[in-house]
């Protein structure tokens, strides 16, 4: 299961998008919070199998 997450800084700025390779949404999800670095905000995840 991929998981793509759109971010943005806190401050505003560009839109980025960012993907994780997981067995798992929850454990994607996990690991994707813990990827994001400080002042940067996760707008939207979605799944794709």
């Amino acid at each position: 299961m991929i998981i793509k997450a759109m971010l943005q800084p806190i401050e505003g700025g560009e839109v980025e998008e960012t993907t994780v390779d997981c067995k798992d949404y929850t454990a994607g999800f996990e690991q994707l919070k813990r990827t994001v670095p400080a002042g940067i905000r996760i707008l939207s995840v979605r799944p794709e199998r």
